[in-house]
């Protein structure tokens, strides 16, 4: 059986009311939504995707406010008309059943899937001599829904696998959102450490020339940011720049600038490309690596 849920909808008034109404439909997707008229701007047309729009205040004189009626929305995928009554008042009829079999659950038949599919392997991997750990064995749901949703139980060797919310894999911290936030602070709490240890070979005095510090910051910083690239760098802006931060202070300590220098000059005076645009290249040549190769999975996708 379905769940059907009452939510209740009170205007902000910070931003436009309509702007409010699609946010809340876009993130919940109900099936049916009732408004009190009187909050919104009456005679003013509302369109709304894959939805049917039933209100009475359109015939209304500009600049007049509705008392009591209802707009109500309608899912196109219910069936609904209106019911004239014998008073000035109007119906809405729907029609829809709320009965639902196990397999109409789109979590229930992802959940099915790969149960099958971790099943196969473990049976293919016993049969080769080989077993999986179920205490190193994670399970990672990938969704961007800002909504309360089930996520499926899946099981190894009858044992349930925990669920998390991120998750290290080949070096790189995977978040259920994408966001690549934990990834990144981590990048930066490890290049920090080593831009420390590289300021103290760094001194001016005694210390070592700008060839060979700029030859130790790409060996151990350049290469832990490039590393992974391909797939972190569509972190928002704010993350990115904080990635070149980074830099730019491995930057400084080779040329012995000063912090109101210039990000270009320093990417002069250092003979280095900029960071962005690294990345960029990186991810040109990864892309063209893969295009030599027509029968790589990746060209499927």
């Amino acid at each position: 059986m379905a769940t059907e849920k009452i939510l209740q909808w009170n205007a902000r008034g910070i931003k436009n009311k309509y702007d409010e109404i699609r946010q809340m439909v876009g993130d919940i997707e109900p099936i049916i939504v009732a408004i009190q008229e009187s909050k919104l701007q009456s005679g003013e047309r509302f369109i709304m995707k894959n939805y049917q729009i039933f209100r009475n205040d359109l015939a209304l004189e500009p600049g007049q406010r509705s008392h009591g009626g209802v707009l109500v929305m309608v899912r196109n995928d219910v069936h609904a008309k209106t019911i004239p009554l014998n008073t000035s008042l109007q119906a809405i009829a729907c029609n829809r059943s709320i009965a639902r079999f196990p397999g109409d659950n789109p979590y229930h038949q992802l959940g099915e899937t790969l149960q099958n599919d971790i099943n196969k392997v473990t049976e293919e991997a016993e049969s080769r001599g080989f077993t999986f750990s179920g205490m190193k064995t994670r399970c990672l749901h990938f969704c961007r829904l800002r909504h309360k949703h089930e996520v499926p139980t899946l099981y190894l060797n009858e044992t349930p696998i925990p669920n998390t919310q991120e998750i290290k894999f080949l070096g790189i911290i995977l978040d259920s959102k994408l966001t690549w936030a934990k990834h990144i602070n981590h990048l930066i709490t490890k290049c920090k450490i080593i831009i420390n240890r590289i300021r103290v070979i760094g001194s001016y005095t005694w210390g070592a020339d700008r060839e060979t510090l700029s030859k130790v910051i790409n060996a151990f910083i350049g290469s832990r940011l490039q590393y992974g690239a391909e797939v972190y760098t569509n972190a928002s802006k704010t993350y990115m720049n904080k990635i070149e931060s980074v830099w730019n202070s491995a930057l400084r300590i080779v040329t012995g600038a000063f912090r109101t220098s210039p990000i270009p000059s320093l990417n002069v005076e250092s003979n280095s490309l900029p960071l962005r645009l690294r990345f960029e290249q990186q991810k040109f040549k990864h892309g063209v690596k893969r295009c030599a190769k027509p029968n790589h999975f990746l060209i499927t996708l």
